[in-house]
């Protein structure tokens, strides 16, 4: 109040003395001194902050796109019409859920054929073990007897030319003992030949087979009914829902799109100087501006091999989405935070003045200002690094510092 009560007395002093003068002197007098000038400057209105400890965030961060965790485009293993489709975009399922089903009529007439089919096959491999069955009795029985057969020719044929020797038989009677050793060889060599064929069971081998090819082919029928319920592989939201029923699928095109969207990925690029710095499992800051929100990321992997054509390196991001508020195609931010980096003091970029090649702030010290040199760090478009000049207690001007100089009066807004 004191102060005021004497501005003002001054100011009327200046008044009366310049009516005065006026009166003594001619027209046109002289301009008010410098005194009165600075009587009259007001204090200048400031705003001011107090330093932190901490350190500023490069805006060497890179900028990327949120993408889905997991994307799948489902689609039929085999052509057919829809005939039902009880999923909507943005739907969440979880894997199992029916996305969508195909015509099964011709598929289960396919199954039924298939069945019928491999039965067919399976009553031919019991005939075929009934008949060999027969067949090898009735071989073997055919061999033990041609068996005994060239046993005994061979004992009479000895016989008979034991007693033609002796002269008890005539020639004849010899010849004729040879010629019936002679067929019963032949019958023997007949009835081996049958009897070793019977064991290899062609017929049996050639049946199986047949039921082995009807058994495949009706599996491979179940399965394309089976598949005619199309579910979803992953849990998720439906993303995308690209048919209708009624409408025909193909296997080649994607009837409902699956995304995974709780953690999302970012993929970004670091170039080679940053990117010795990261590893895998490393924090990031991610930063979506669109949604004014940071969150925490953790670094998924880093390839090794440089893109040719922005010559960075691939680097992708892994960051949580609880509340799904993040979505695909969004553009983030990525920082890399330095855990090794010394604390400073930071203060708002605004703050910080240059003059010639020298950095300075304005700091306040009662109701003026003192022009301080400092020396910086690390900036960004907000925030800059003191590494000396002021401590934490120091008022700096960040707003209004333009309009003042050494020793103005100020007043705090």
């Amino acid at each position: 109040m004191n102060k005021k009560r004497h501005y003002f007395s001054g100011v009327w002093a200046m008044i009366l003395l310049s009516t005065m003068l006026a009166a003594c002197s001619p027209p046109g007098g002289a301009a008010p001194t410098g005194g009165a000038a600075a009587a009259q400057e007001n204090a200048v209105p400031v705003s001011v902050a107090l330093p932190i400890k901490g350190n500023v965030q490069g805006e060497a961060g890179v900028t990327g796109k949120l993408e889905a965790n997991q994307s799948v485009n489902v689609a039929p293993k085999g052509n057919g019409k829809i005939t039902s489709l009880p999923v909507k975009l943005g739907q969440k399922v979880n894997k199992g859920d029916v996305l969508f089903t195909i015509d099964q009529e011709d598929l289960e007439n396919s199954v039924k054929t298939a069945q019928a089919q491999y039965e067919s096959a399976q009553a031919s491999l019991a005939q075929s073990k009934d008949n060999k069955s027969d067949s090898a009795t009735q071989a073997e029985s055919s061999f033990i007897q041609a068996q005994q057969s060239l046993d005994d020719a061979k004992r009479n044929a000895e016989r008979m030319t034991a007693l033609f020797e002796q002269g008890a038989i005539s020639q004849e009677e010899v010849e004729s003992a040879k010629a019936k050793l002679v067929n019963a060889q032949a019958s023997y060599n007949n009835a081996l030949k049958s009897y070793e064929s019977s064991k290899k069971n062609t017929s049996i081998v050639v049946s199986e087979s047949s039921v082995k090819q009807a058994k495949a082919q009706l599996d491979n029928a179940r399965d394309q009914l089976k598949n005619a319920t199309v579910t979803s592989p992953i849990s998720g939201v439906v993303g995308a829902v690209n048919g209708a029923v009624g409408e025909m699928a193909s296997s080649q095109s994607a009837v409902v799109t699956v995304v995974s969207t709780n953690p999302m990925k970012v993929k970004v690029q670091f170039a080679e100087a940053e990117v010795n710095s990261l590893q895998v499992g490393g924090k990031v800051t991610v930063q979506m501006d669109v949604l004014n929100k940071t969150v925490n990321g953790t670094i998924d992997a880093i390839s090794p091999i440089i893109d040719e054509t922005n010559k960075a390196y691939p680097v992708e991001i892994v960051i949580p989405n609880e509340d799904h508020q993040l979505k695909v195609g969004m553009v983030a931010k990525v920082v890399v935070e330095n855990a090794n980096a010394v604390p400073r003091l930071v203060v708002p970029k605004t703050a910080v003045l240059e003059e010639e090649g020298n950095y300075y702030v304005y700091k306040v010290e009662g109701d003026t200002v003192k022009k301080v040199e400092i020396q910086v760090g690390s900036m960004s478009s907000e925030q800059a690094e003191v590494t000396s000049g002021i401590s934490e207690s120091d008022q700096v001007v960040y707003k209004g510092q333009t309009l003042v100089k050494d020793g103005s009066k100020v007043k705090l807004e």
